[in-house]
C-alpha cells in the first residue's frame, strides 16, 4: 500500500500529500526543491518537545494572524458603543467673531415725530441714542436631545451588535483554520520523519546490493551493467532521502511560522496517542450543523442585519426632531440683549428627493434576498459537506485497518527472513529490503491514522462541533 492514496483522501493539495507524493513516487521536482535556508535546525540547541495540543494552544495564542482578527471583535465593540453614544444630548459650542465696516448705530433723526408750526420740527436736531461697536461676537451654547432620532440610533444599535456577532464567528473561524493548519504540519511532520527512516534503509539495502553485485563481478558471476544499475539505485535512494529531508525541513519551517516560534527551533513531536471518538450516526452530525455550523451561523447573522438595513432604510422618511436648550451672548449690538437663553425644539425633515430614498430601500431589500438565499445554499452546502466528511471518516477507517493489517504482514516477512538469515538462507541485503519495506508499511499505517484523525475533526468541524 503506498501512502499517497491514503493521503489524498484528505490532504488533496495540502502539504502532507506533497510530501507523501515526493517520497513515495521520488518525483525529481520534490527532490531538487530547497529548504528554507532558516528551517534548517540548530544543532547546538536541544530540541523543544511539544505534543498536539500544546502547539495547537501556542498556535491559538501566538499567532499574529489570529491576532488581528481578534482586534476586530474589540473593534466592533467600540463601534456598538459609538452608536449607543447617540442615544444622550449632545453639547455644543460656536463662537463668532467679526470686523464691521458699519457700525451698528441708533439714531432718531430730526422731524421723526414731526414738524409743527410753533415748535418747528421734533426733534429739533439729530439725537444719537446709542453708538455700536465696529467688533461684533457672537456665541452660543447648545445642548441638543434627540427624540424621532432614537428609533434609528436603536435599529443602529442592533446593526452593531450584528457586525460584532459576526466579529466572533470570524474569530471561531480563523481559530479552526489555525487547528487544522496545526495539525496538518504537525501530522505531516510526523510522517516525514519515518519516511526519512525508510528512506535511510532503502538506501542502506541498495549500499549493501552493490557491495554484493561488486563481490559477484569479482567472481565472474555478474555483468558491468548489473553494477551500474546498483549505483543508478543507490542514487534514486540517495535521490528519495534529500526529498524527504528537504522537506522535512520545510515542514519544520512552516510550523515554527504558524506557532510563532523562531524559524530555526527545532521540534521533538509527540505523535498523538489518545483514543478516537466512536463516530455516531449521521443523522446526528446533520442535526447538530443545521443549529452549530459556524458557516451557517455566520449566514445567519448576515441575513439578520440584511433585514436591519431594510428597517434602517426606511427610517430615513422619518424626520429629525430634537428637544435643544440654547445659551446665546452677543456683543457689538447695541439693540440685540447680551445674553439670552432660549428653549425649544429643531426640526430637520427631507420631504423630497426625486426617490433617492426609495433606491436605497430597493437596494436594502436586494441585499436582504440575497441574504435569505445564501442562508439556504449554505444549509444544503453544509448538509452535503458532513456527508462527505462522514464517508470520507469511514473511508479511512477501511484504510487504517488494510494499513494496520500489511504492516502485520510485513512484520511476519521480516521475522522469517531474519530467521533465514540466521540458518544462512538469505544474504543480509535481502533483510535490511525487508527492514525498508516494513517501514514502508509503518508509514503508510501512520499516515492512514493520522488521516482519520483529520477526518473525525473535520466532520466535528462542519457539524459544528469543534
Amino acid at each position: 500500500m503506498r501512502s499517497l492514496p491514503i493521503l489524498s483522501l484528505r490532504l488533496r493539495g495540502a502539504a502532507v500529500l506533497l510530501l507523501a507524493a515526493g517520497c513515495c513516487l521520488g518525483t525529481p521536482a520534490m527532490a531538487q526543491q530547497p529548504a528554507p535556508p532558516s528551517a534548517a535546525p540548530a544543532a547546538s540547541s536541544a530540541p523543544r518537545a511539544i505534543t498536539l495540543g500544546e502547539a495547537t494552544a501556542l498556535a491559538l495564542t501566538q499567532n499574529r494572524r489570529l491576532g488581528i482578527v481578534r482586534e476586530q471583535v474589540v473593534e466592533a465593540q467600540y463601534k456598538e458603543q459609538e452608536v449607543h453614544a447617540k442615544r444622550f444630548p449632545k453639547l455644543t459650542a460656536l463662537a463668532n467673531a467679526g470686523y464691521n465696516t458699519n457700525k451698528l448705530d441708533i439714531t432718531v433723526p430730526r422731524g421723526a415725530l414731526g414738524v409743527y408750526p410753533a415748535t418747528g420740527p421734533i426733534p429739533a436736531a439729530d439725537i444719537p441714542i446709542s453708538e455700536g461697536s465696529h467688533t461684533l461676537v457672537l456665541g452660543t451654547v447648545q445642548a441638543a436631545q434627540p427624540l424621532t432620532q432614537l428609533l434609528k440610533i436603536r435599529t443602529g444599535e442592533q446593526v452593531a451588535r450584528q457586525d460584532v456577532a459576526l466579529a466572533r464567528t470570524s474569530v471561531r473561524q480563523a481559530e479552526w483554520q489555525v487547528r487544522q493548519g496545526v495539525e496538518k504540519l504537525y501530522y505531516g511532520l510526523l510522517i516525514a520523519r519515518q519516511q526519512q527512516r525508510q528512506a535511510e534503509l532503502s538506501l542502506q539495502a541498495a549500499q549493501k546490493q552493490r557491495y554484493d553485485v561488486e563481490s559477484a563481478r569479482l567472481a565472474g558471476k555478474a555483468l558491468p551493467a548489473q553494477l551500474l544499475a546498483a549505483d543508478a539505485n543507490i542514487a534514486d535512494q540517495e535521490q528519495k532521502l534529500l526529498a524527504v529531508q528537504n522537506q522535512q525541513a520545510d515542514y519544520a519551517y512552516d510550523l515554527n511560522q504558524l506557532l510563532g516560534l523562531p524559524a530555526d527551533t527545532p521540534l521533538a513531536l509527540t505523535p498523538p496517542t489518545g483514543v478516537d471518538e466512536v463516530p455516531q450516526p449521521l443523522e446526528a452530525y446533520l442535526s447538530r450543523a443545521d443549529t452549530a455550523n459556524l458557516a451557517i451561523r455566520q449566514a445567519a447573522q448576515t441575513r439578520e442585519k440584511a433585514g436591519l438595513g431594510v428597517k434602517a432604510a426606511r427610517q430615513q422618511y422619518l424626520p429629525d426632531v430634537s428637544l435643544t436648550a440654547n445659551y446665546l451672548r452677543i456683543q457689538g449690538s447695541p439693540i440685540l440683549p447680551r445674553n439670552s437663553v432660549l428653549v425649544g425644539g429643531l426640526l430637520n425633515w427631507n420631504i423630497y428627493d426625486f426617490g433617492e430614498r426609495k433606491a436605497v430601500v430597493q437596494q436594502r431589500e436586494s441585499q436582504q434576498r440575497q441574504a435569505r438565499e445564501n442562508e439556504r445554499y449554505t444549509r444544503e452546502e453544509v448538509a452535503g459537506e458532513v456527508q462527505k466528511a462522514y464517508r470520507q471518516l469511514r473511508q479511512a477507517a477501511a484504510l487504517t485497518a488494510a494499513a494496520r493489517k500489511a504492516t502485520d504482514l510485513r512484520a511476519a516477512e521480516l521475522k522469517v527472513k531474519q530467521d533465514a538469515l540466521a540458518a544462512g538462507k538469505v544474504l543480509p541485503a535481502e533483510v535490511l529490503t525487508s527492514e525498508a519495506t516494513l517501514a514502508k508499511a509503518e508509514v503508510d499505517l501512520l499516515s492512514a491514522q493520522l488521516n482519520y484523525r483529520l477526518a473525525l475533526t473535520e466532520l466535528l468541524h462542519v457539524s459544528g462541533q469543534l
